[in-house]
């Protein structure tokens, strides 16, 4: 879905060739929001869960990325502009003939949408964690992630976003509380690991501590 003209906004479609079904968005960057999706879908945490489900069970390739329809909204005030892509956007949701991963019946909102409780959310983060350490499900997963072309893209979403002195303290603070370091604990109970393995382990935590002490130092004088 990539474009020569990265601003152009518009109605996109993310089609599953595997099983038929589509899901359909709207954009006023259809550029980067292809990137927000592709980054989400890789890490497993895409908001559609139905989405991404088929993308973890038939991988990246398996997936077509189109434009629908280009919606010129050029220098409408916001919330003009967005009205207008929403309007669009429904318009498309209601006319498709196949089956769609949308949850929301209603382009724009939420409405439709199951809210899920306490115990849904730590069963569904509960299946992730068990994904990750899935030997099967974490190669497919990191396979995805590691791929050229998404590393390529990854590159240039992030490219030129530099965050202030005291959010890189902040977060340098976040990694270290007693839930994380319990979590990763956690996380790493029970594997067997070479003394090759474990040995870059310890020189890559090394450098990454070493990194988050000198993100965390705020310059004085």
């Amino acid at each position: 879905m990539a474009s020569s003209e990265p601003t152009r906004s518009g109605i996109y479609a993310i089609h599953c060739a595997a099983n038929g079904t589509t899901y359909i968005g709207s954009a006023s960057n259809l550029v980067k929001r292809e990137q927000k999706h592709r980054s989400n879908l890789n890490l497993g945490n895409h908001h559609c869960g139905h989405l991404q489900n088929a993308w973890s069970k038939h991988g990246p390739d398996a997936f077509e990325w189109s434009i629908i329809e280009y919606v010129p909204i050029g220098d409408l005030p916001a919330d003009l502009a967005a009205s207008a892509l929403v309007a669009r956007e429904q318009y498309h949701l209601d006319t498709w003939a196949g089956p769609l991963f949308n949850v929301c019946p209603t382009a724009g909102s939420a409405l439709g949408r199951r809210i899920h409780d306490a115990e849904s959310k730590a069963r569904m983060s509960d299946a992730v964690r068990r994904s990750w350490q899935d030997p099967e499900s974490r190669a497919r997963r990191l396979a995805a992630m590691n791929k050229p072309a998404t590393l390529a893209k990854l590159s240039v979403a992030k490219k030129g976003k530099k965050h202030s002195e005291q959010h890189r303290a902040n977060l340098a603070a976040s990694l270290r509380t007693p839930a994380i370091r319990a979590k990763r604990a956690d996380f790493a109970r029970g594997r067997n690991y070479s003394e090759e393995t474990r040995a870059k382990l310890s020189a890559a935590t090394r450098e990454h501590y070493r990194r988050l002490r000198e993100a965390a130092e705020v310059p004085t004088g």
